[in-house]
């Protein structure tokens, strides 16, 4: 994953060779540059045989770029010999082109190294018709004009894009229903590293970057993006030690535990969402701290459900 940062997201040179699945990247008003820069070589080694070829598998990519009101960022510039196959991805709200490809990367597409087929690309600076600013050089044009490679200017409907916290909070980058994004004609090869999944994009049904990236962490995803399941946050005022809710499955209920100490009483608290002010109820009975893990068992939910525990 990757985030806000102040030159591309993603980056390859020196020959790189490898297998990629679910890349997610957002980039900010600010500073920026490409959602993507695939080189072969380092940048301007173009002369001589230009080996090794960076020759790479991408599936299941989302780049959401600064947005439409900026300026100076592409989606994908593809070049310096450079040949990734990228397949079943989202590129979108670029202020610049959505691909370039030069002619060194250009001429491994003609050879067949260089392959991005099966992706949407959606929203690049105005976004008219047919497709103004979805490709930058007549290699990439390349890249539409062949209809079996299936890259299609569409909207993937993603759920909400956003780089705001709180109060705001809501960057939910899950297609919607009814989005193209949830159905692909190519799946991802069932090989041992691969999700064999028949989607574009780097999630479907669920955010799976919602409890452990920075994102999370910054309260930059919408509480709802990670599907069903429950959210721990963080405790305590009045203890000397704040403590750290952890959450497991147990059949149809999830055990809340958190690390007591003697001399306090905890109480489990919970809330629906944390919209201020927040409304905290009062969830199983209070528990005598032992110097030791104090567990609850509370039934499982597909609504999200915020938990903290108060110590007295």
């Amino acid at each position: 994953m990757s985030a806000f940062c102040d030159d591309d997201a993603f980056d390859s040179d020196m020959g790189y060779i490898g297998k990629n699945q679910f890349w997610l990247a957002i980039q900010e008003r600010g500073a920026k540059d490409n959602g993507a820069e695939f080189n072969g070589e380092i940048n301007g080694a173009t002369t001589g045989t230009n080996t090794p070829i960076a020759n790479y598998e991408v599936y299941n990519c989302t780049w959401i770029g600064a947005g439409t009101n900026t300026t100076g960022n592409r989606g994908l510039q593809l070049r310096d010999y450079g040949a990734p196959t990228i397949y079943n991805s989202i590129v979108t709200e670029f202020g610049g082109f959505g691909v370039r490809v030069d002619a060194t990367a250009g001429a491994q597409m003609t050879n067949g190294l260089l392959q991005v087929r099966d992706n949407l690309w959606w929203n690049f600076a105005t976004n008219g018709v047919p497709m103004p600013n979805v490709y930058e050089t007549s290699q990439a044009s390349l890249l539409f004009s062949t209809a079996s490679w299936s890259n299609d200017v569409a909207n993937p409907l993603l759920t909400s894009i956003s780089r705001t916290n709180f109060p705001t909070f809501k960057l939910d980058p899950k297609p919607q229903t009814g989005s193209p994004a949830k159905i692909s004609s190519r799946t991802s090869p069932n090989d041992g590293f691969y999700n064999p999944i028949a989607w574009k994009g780097a999630m479907n049904k669920k955010n799976w970057a919602v409890d452990w990236t920075a994102l999370g962490e910054y309260c930059i995803f919408s509480p709802a993006g990670g599907g069903e399941q429950i959210f721990a946050a963080v405790v305590s005022t009045l203890a000397p030690n704040p403590v750290t809710l952890t959450i497991a499955p147990s059949g149809a209920n999830a055990l809340i535990a958190y690390l007591s100490q003697i001399g306090y009483s905890y109480q489990l608290q919970s809330a629906t969402n944390l919209n201020s002010p927040v409304t905290w109820a009062v969830s199983g009975s209070a528990q005598t701290g032992t110097g030791g893990t104090l567990t609850n068992s509370v039934p499982a939910s597909s609504h999200e459900n915020y938990f903290r525990v108060k110590a007295n």
